[in-house]
């Protein structure tokens, strides 16, 4: 009796993990080293400056937009050695937003802890994932109208990425 229920209970589970990828493009990263399934395919913004500690860096940001709903990777690097902390990392990001902070966990992603937050600013929900691995700051996010953070596709996208060559 409970195996049948188990099955049909995989079965909803796969068919709506699948509407989450409906449409997906997948995209790879050379510069940023990971692949994605954005809604559609990402545009590229690069930016350059220093950190508070004066050392140069250069941010990579990939977005696409979809139902209202935006889907980022960024990813930091510098040429100089770096250590990241998560506590400030999910501190500055509020703060650079003017927003509240819903909640927050820790995470792993490819054996590395990060660090996920809900984020309240202006009406949007921010869900963001924070990892720092290979001398590289991933930022992977989704951002909306309040619930678009539960949603399948945020679910799909979240998950999608995978960090590495």
């Amino acid at each position: 009796m409970l195996k049948p229920l188990v099955r049909v209970f995989v079965l909803v589970l796969a068919s709506v993990a699948c509407v989450g990828f409906a449409h997906a493009f997948t995209f790879r990263s050379s510069e940023g080293h990971f692949t994605a399934e954005f809604a559609e395919e990402p545009k590229l913004k690069e930016i350059s400056g220093k950190n508070h500690e004066g050392a140069p860096f250069t941010q990579y940001i990939w977005q696409a937009h979809k139902d209202g709903t935006v889907f980022t990777v960024s990813m930091t690097i510098s040429t100089k050695q770096l250590k990241f902390n998560y506590d400030q990392g999910v501190t500055g990001f509020v703060q650079a937003i003017n927003g509240k902070l819903i909640r927050q966990q820790k995470l792993q992603i490819k054996r590395t802890e990060g660090r996920e937050m809900i984020v309240e600013a202006a009406g949007v929900i921010f869900r963001v994932r924070f990892v720092f691995v290979d001398q590289r700051l991933y930022q992977i996010s989704c951002g909306g109208p309040p619930g678009s953070e539960k949603s399948a596709a945020a679910e799909a996208f979240l998950n999608s990425v995978q960090l590495g060559k």
